[in-house]
């Protein structure tokens, strides 16, 4: 279990997102059309933040996650299980490279 604190800047919507993306992992096009419609610029956004939350910049993190057999990030009231977010966040990285300059260029 990984605690990345309280819900915030629509952390609930992130993780929503998150869920979406990885349905339509199989589909590239798919996860560029939802990234492209109106109600994912605010999703992203909420995505971005919950990337730079301290939890990430921690040193040890690497460590956490490569020992932990199951791991479920919770954000608030809301989890979602790590393969599901590590998946969603290689697809973007695997496409664009730095993901987080991709979701960065998504909202603007």
């Amino acid at each position: 279990m990984v605690w990345l604190g309280s819900a915030e800047h629509c952390s609930d919507l992130a993780f929503a997102l998150v869920k979406i993306l990885y349905e339509k992992r199989h589909s590239y096009q798919q996860m560029v059309d939802l990234c492209q419609q109106q109600w994912t610029q605010d999703a992203i956004l909420s995505l971005r933040y919950v990337f730079a939350r301290p939890y990430w910049h921690r040193m040890w993190i690497v460590q956490e996650l490569t020992v932990a057999q199951d791991i479920v990030f919770y954000c608030g009231s809301v989890s979602v299980h790590g393969d599901v977010l590590v998946e969603v966040q290689r697809r973007f990285q695997l496409k664009f490279g730095d993901t987080a300059n991709h979701l960065a260029s998504c909202t603007r």
